[in-house]
């Protein structure tokens, strides 16, 4: 090894290759059709469903297993003894061990019908629900606060927690379960629980589990960073594919072009955080009305305390004009700086928490 006789000789020889490597490296191209073709065509994933019949006879599953087992050269382990199999049983289905009673039950009688009582039971208990969706929360990188500087809590997170429970428990079909993810808010007829309210929608809440500072420095970037997280864990919790992969040119090893990426950050960028209504409400109701009406009046209540003597000067200026050039001041002394509606502003505004008038739309308590 030949040592440098300087420390600007080092960064010399250290740099070197190092720039001549960033020089000469560039963004992947877009995947041609053929290779992309034959990524679809050569991985089982990408392949069409087909209904396969067990290669022997017995369980279909075990007939599957013995034959990739077979041809590896190997066979099955024996049958475990009747107090741990009861072992793993309870910690497949609750993740706890079970009680002395129940080992003693179960080693006194391990017969098929015995085994399948135990199976059921547990499957009934309200506790395997709490099991299985640790398994999907993790998923969907759930919590109950934003994650970054003051930490923020996220209001009403633990709805979006008892609501995978429930739907474990109540055994919803997983495609059931992926719609209500995706546009729970939208199904003409949402699934409801006992009490008439809206499970459904509460399944879109998995979008904004996601890491968001309090005051971005940059928020098309801070923007763009959130639209990506939500894709990569759609993709990764729902499909089992690192969709995110194409967010800058084509995927590298799958069959996926940057234009699915986008076409899925658009999808999400179309949705808006919102908190929904859960419990059926009649829109005519009289009492929805009085609120609503309350609810339209407080602006003009904050603006007044605020102005104090200057809002009859101000009551007589359009709200749009407010901060427009030439405007009345909301105070003496007052001075607008800048204001996103400015024509000579860079600033940008995108969906309705930045729009012209209040919104108007479906109540949310």
């Amino acid at each position: 090894m030949v040592r440098p006789h300087s420390s600007r000789g080092t960064l010399h020889w250290l740099a070197g290759p190092l720039l001549a490597g960033a020089v000469t490296a560039q963004i992947p191209g877009p995947v041609d059709a053929d290779e992309f073709e034959h990524r679809r065509a050569s991985h089982w994933a990408w392949q069409p469903l087909r209904n396969d019949a067990p290669p022997a006879a017995g369980h279909p599953v075990d007939a599957f297993v013995d034959r990739r087992l077979a041809a590896a050269g190997l066979r099955r382990s024996p049958p475990a003894e009747p107090h741990v199999q009861l072992r793993r049983l309870w910690f497949d289905l609750l993740g706890l061990p079970p009680p002395p009673e129940a080992v003693r039950r179960f080693a006194a009688d391990p017969s098929d019908a015995a085994w399948a009582r135990e199976v059921d039971a547990l499957l009934a208990s309200p506790h395997h629900g709490e099991r299985q969706a640790r398994h999907w929360l993790d998923l969907v990188r759930y919590a109950e606060t934003l994650g970054h500087e003051f930490d923020y809590e996220l209001p009403n997170a633990w709805r979006y927690r008892d609501y995978v429970v429930r739907a474990f428990d109540a055994d919803v079909p997983f495609d059931q379960f992926v719609l209500e993810h995706i546009a729970g808010d939208l199904l003409p007829v949402p699934r409801r629980d006992a009490n008439g309210g809206n499970e459904s929608v509460q399944g879109t809440a998995h979008f904004w589990f996601v890491e968001q500072t309090h005051a971005p420095i940059d928020a098309a970037r801070a923007e763009a960073d959130r639209l990506d997280n939500q894709v990569d864990v759609l993709g990764k919790a729902v499909l089992g594919l690192t969709v995110a992969c194409a967010r800058c040119h084509d995927h590298k090893f799958d069959a996926i072009r940057a234009t699915d990426y986008y076409a899925l950050a658009a999808f999400v960028r179309s949705s808006r955080y919102v908190q929904a209504p859960i419990a059926p409400i009649d829109f005519a109701d009289a009492s929805y009305r009085a609120v609503l009406d309350l609810q339209r009046q407080l602006p003009v209540a904050w603006a007044h305390a605020a102005t104090g003597p200057g809002w009859e000067t101000l009551r007589k200026v359009p709200p749009e004009q407010w901060l427009g050039d030439g405007a009345a001041a909301a105070r003496a002394g007052d001075i607008v700086l800048a204001h996103a509606d400015g024509p000579r502003t860079a600033w940008f505004r995108t969906n309705d928490g930045f729009g012209a008038e209040p919104w108007r739309g479906p109540f949310c308590p």
